[in-house]
């Protein structure tokens, strides 16, 4: 088992307790402190798996597969928990669930689909300034991580000290939302890419930077008053940051051109949809406010994150299982034995002569998006453009040739 892999299951088995206690802290009394517990911790330890991903070695297959595990599993848990706290609300009850540890269930979203799309990576190696860029947001989520795990160990039962965990946390959610924009429009910012991604990545990044400046002023005046006012503001920065950047990971992914179109109105409806269901209390109290707003942000990330779901499955619907290419049916140049070789650097199993089969970078003929891993008739997920070839080169033993990709 490689060490990708044992990172994932180990980050989906966190969640699953991190689920499991959650459904059994309802029913059991005395487990719901100790439970709430269990959760953040459970929650935090996948988070540390998902930040370890990026450095592993990644496959486009295995990266489709856990895309869609974590997104499933973490968007229902989504919903539910922010449907739960919306109804607590309105009656008015005492909920089990800390908004902290709802918080840090939400943000997993984010940060598996950064450590799993990674698109920034793609982008290092094209330009200098996107590394640098791409490092500073790690060293920053790193503290931010690091600084709430504290939090968490010394809260108790102390408001204070869980004030400060729930801003530490909106910090971090704003922060991972800007790292998603960054990495979704960096290279349209660049590239010249339609002009509308320009404009919503320059408001994603105004709203990331409004959302950490508020929130990190309500860290830093943890002992005064709480200001009503900058904390709306920078739930509202934080919602809108994670709108944008769900809608950025839509784009990004392989839809249909109808889909794609579809896609700006649903995020504008589940805005609000979402905004309206946190307005619904009556209580004007500061607390009750974040917990509105939080649940609001919570069903709107779920019904959105779903929705691109749904989408991808809808325009994945034309296209073969085989749709990303991975190997091709080679004769060896030494033995002559014909074989399917992997990407990548594998030996024939015949003479053990070292064949490499490596894969050009194809682009739309419009707009310039990657649509190598398309088959050829398929619509561009970008402008909806007929992908006319998408064939793969590859190298063998010094011969350049070609080969045709799944039909």
């Amino acid at each position: 088992m490689t060490n990708r892999m044992m990172i994932i299951r180990l980050m989906l088995g966190m969640l699953f307790v991190a689920c499991l206690t959650a459904i059994l802290s309802i029913f059991v009394p005395f487990l719901n402190d100790l439970g709430a517990r269990l959760v953040g911790s459970s929650v935090l330890l996948a988070v540390g798996c998902a930040v370890l991903l990026p450095i592993t070695p990644k496959e486009n297959t295995q990266r489709l597969f856990l895309i869609a595990r974590v997104w499933i599993g973490v968007v229902t848990f989504q919903v539910l928990a922010g449907l739960f706290l919306i109804w607590q609300d309105l009656i008015g009850g005492t909920s089990w669930i800390r908004s902290d540890t709802v918080s840090c269930a939400m943000l997993v979203i984010f940060v598996g689909i950064c450590a799993t799309i990674a698109p920034m990576r793609n982008f290092e190696r094209r330009d200098e300034k996107l590394r640098n860029i791409s490092k500073l947001a790690v060293w920053l989520i790193g503290l931010l991580t690091i600084g709430i795990a504290l939090a968490l160990l010394t809260a108790g039962n102390k408001a204070v000290s869980s004030n400060l965990v729930e801003k530490l946390m909106g910090s971090w959610f704003t922060l991972l939302c800007g790292s998603i924009v960054l990495s979704c429009c960096a290279c349209g910012l660049i590239r010249g890419m339609p002009r509308w991604r320009k404009a919503l990545a320059i408001i994603g990044l105004i709203a990331m930077s409004i959302g950490v400046a508020f929130w990190m002023y309500q860290v830093l005046s943890d002992f005064r008053p709480e200001h009503t006012s900058a904390l709306r503001l920078a739930l509202v920065s934080s919602g809108i940051a994670a709108a944008i950047g769900i809608l950025s990971i839509g784009q990004a992914l392989p839809i249909g051109p109808v889909e794609s179109r579809l896609l700006p109105w649903v995020a504008l409806l589940t805005a609000v949809a979402g905004w309206f269901a946190g307005s619904l209390s009556q209580t004007n109290e500061s607390a009750g406010l974040n917990g509105r707003l939080l649940a609001a942000t919570l069903v709107l990330d779920g019904c959105l994150g779903l929705t691109v779901i749904i989408f991808y499955v809808v325009g994945r619907r034309g296209a073969t299982k085989d749709w990303i290419v991975t190997g091709a049916t080679l004769t060896c140049p030494r033995c002559g034995k014909k074989a399917i070789f992997s990407t990548g650097e594998h030996p024939c199993s015949s003479c053990g002569f070292h064949v490499l089969l490596a894969f050009r970078d194809e682009k739309c003929s419009r707009c310039q998006h990657d649509v190598q891993h398309l088959p050829a008739g398929n619509p561009c997920p970008e402008c909806g453009l007929a992908v006319e070839n998408s064939a793969a080169s590859y190298l063998l033993a010094g011969t350049t040739g070609t080969i045709d990709a799944p039909a």
